[in-house]
């Protein structure tokens, strides 16, 4: 057999462990919430499920992607569906483009930390990111197009979305340039529901 027939069929089996991985996710929500009540964790988040060379910019195909990107929103809606009432959380989608293996969903405990990951702050912050370890500059607001967009794939309704493109130098004179773009349902953030809340009891 060639190395092709081998190299499919390793693809074909890296993409149904893809798009089973949202189902494989079903029940995490109790354990991030205990994880939080135990240690005060202040996130949890939950990689994308799938080899990374399928679904990054180098090797990866745009076909390939788009699965990834309907798989991480339907993980959030499986997510998204275990959360308890009151309200202690709020869920984002992060989204790593153009290589997609860094991206999560993202369960926020603390409303402060999750201040810094909202759309909202994408969209509406002009200064660079803080120094790291790197020489990172950042850019923010970008108009898009966001993966939504290139890959194809419908915003769900009620959801908004914004990004931030961020370069890093190294030492051996090399660029890394990636965007993160966070995905919410407008108006859901751990802020706004405790506000709510509080405001519904006065």
């Amino acid at each position: 057999m060639s190395e092709g027939f081998f190299r499919r069929r390793r693809t074909a089996r890296e993409l149904e462990t893809l798009q089973k991985w949202p189902e494989r996710e079903r029940g995490s929500y109790a354990k991030a919430l205990a994880a939080h009540k135990n240690a005060e964790h202040k996130f949890w988040n939950f990689k994308i499920g799938c080899a990374g060379h399928l679904i990054d910019d180098r090797s990866g195909s745009v076909d390939y992607r788009r699965d990834g990107l309907i798989a991480l929103m339907k993980c959030f809606s499986i997510i998204e569906s275990e959360q308890v009432e009151p309200p202690q959380s709020s869920i984002a989608a992060l989204i790593s483009w153009p290589n997609m293996f860094s991206s999560e969903i993202c369960v926020f405990f603390d409303s402060e930390y999750e201040s810094r990951f909202t759309p909202k702050f994408y969209k509406s912050r002009q200064r660079a990111a803080p120094e790291t370890e790197f020489d990172e500059t950042a850019t923010f607001n970008l108009p898009g197009p966001s993966p939504f967009e290139i890959l194809d794939v419908d915003l769900p309704r009620g959801f908004d979305v914004g990004g931030y493109k961020v370069t890093l130098s190294y030492d051996d004179n090399t660029n890394f340039t990636d965007e993160l773009w966070s995905v919410m349902r407008s108006s859901q953030t751990l802020a706004e529901k405790l506000k709510y809340k509080e405001s519904s009891h006065v």
